[in-house]
């Protein structure tokens, strides 16, 4: 193997298996259980979030944020309709009239996520600001976890949950992507936690489920796809702490078409790119910690479909064409099922890398339509299971 091969192979090597493994051998194990003493006194939360066309999860969504283990007094909910259509508004009216501290805002013109939160971070008074998503469910305990976790350390500025899926029991055998979702996104978990505990540098919270401080909401630029990132490499960038608390428990219904999470992951790359080209000086103003875990965890991650297509292009120079097959694999979707069930114990390994291949076609596709498009922020959500 000539020296291009061997520093493009380090390279896919480093943000998938070198770094985590690094990671996992400086913090052995899982995090110490969060501190279940009350404090003195509960800082007071505003929960925000922006809902478009919500009707199918939006009752549940409420209910679940109404019944979190939290003083009442101290705990208001914010919602920005963006300009819903389909009954939503009717249900946040309703919602609204029964309790005191929900209240509902209807914006006059589609406005996307990220103008809606700074919309309602305006209108909030909370000492702590909760992120999170129409479709996302909170465990009873979550914002108390949350909250006990920013207030171990004065220093964190922002805490994010740990995602969990529901519905897996419902996915089809041939077809979805469920499983392999459910575990990237527990090893991405692990990996963040592990960052926040030894640096305070959690790369990255779910959007659907993270607290921040009020005092250190920075407002988020015009056209923004991933705030919760921005959001998160701002609190960094200040020298402040981004940690995981694993115990806050928020849950989603897997989606199982493929084809709407690969549209979903090409808008989160975009929003990748975006928030690259943001913050790409802190890899040399603050190299370590931050910008070790800023390269090692996102942008060799967000740089390897580019180093594997050099990778792929030199194979093929070098006449290697045998080793061009590793790069190769046709979606696990589009086989037959008679052709899924011949393939035995093999079929779950297909499955796995036709799922790690069709991310990174999703990053290379995000790249492409970053540089080609001026993102409004407008979104359209990805279809909403009804609970079953």
């Amino acid at each position: 193997m000539d020296s291009l091969l061997i520093a493009c192979t380090l390279t896919l090597l480093v943000p998938y298996v070198l770094f985590p493994q690094f990671m996992r051998w400086l913090a052995p194990g899982n995090p110490e259980p969060t501190d279940l003493t009350d404090p003195n006194e509960w800082p007071t939360v505003d929960i925000l979030f922006a809902a478009y066309n919500e009707v199918a999860v939006l009752d549940r969504k409420l209910q679940s944020m109404l019944d979190v283990d939290y003083p009442m007094d101290k705990l208001r909910i914010l919602v920005g309709s963006d300009c819903s259509d389909d009954g939503s508004e009717e249900i946040l009216e309703s919602f609204a009239q029964k309790h005191d501290n929900l209240q509902w805002v209807p914006m006059s013109k589609r406005s996307g996520k990220s103008a809606i939160i700074n919309h309602l971070v305006n209108l909030s008074k909370g000492d702590v600001i909760i992120g999170t998503d129409a479709n996302i469910f909170f465990d009873r305990q979550a914002v108390k976890a949350m909250v006990r976790a920013m207030m171990s350390d004065s220093a964190i500025d922002m805490v994010g949950g740990r995602l969990v899926y529901h519905g897996m029991r419902q996915a089809p055998e041939t077809g979805g992507i469920a499983m392999e979702e459910k575990s990237y996104v527990d090893w991405e978990n692990q990996l963040k936690s592990r960052e926040g505990r030894l640096f305070g540098t959690a790369m990255g919270v779910e959007g659907g489920c993270y607290a921040i401080r009020r005092s250190a909401f920075v407002h988020i630029p015009h056209g923004t796809l991933m705030e919760d990132f921005f959001e998160t490499m701002t609190c960094l960038k200040r020298g402040r702490k981004v940690v995981m608390a694993m115990d806050a428990i928020c849950s989603e219904d897997v989606s199982h078409d493929a084809t709407l999470e690969f549209k979903r992951k090409i808008r989160i790359s975009q929003g990748n790119w975006q928030n690259l080209v943001r913050f790409w000086p802190v890899l040399f103003t603050k190299t370590f910690p931050l910008g070790m875990v800023f390269l090692c965890h996102k942008v060799l991650r967000w740089l390897s479909p580019f180093v594997a297509l050099v990778a792929w292009g030199h194979l093929i120079t070098i006449n290697a064409w045998w080793l061009t097959a590793i790069l190769v694999v046709i979606p696990h979707e589009t086989l037959p099922s008679w052709l899924i069930q011949g393939m035995g114990p093999m079929a779950k390994l297909h499955r796995s890398f036709s799922h790690f291949v069709q991310m990174h076609i999703a990053l290379l596709a995000g790249f492409f339509r970053y540089l080609r498009r001026r993102e409004t922020g407008v979104w359209q959500p990805t279809t909403r299971r009804t609970h079953e």
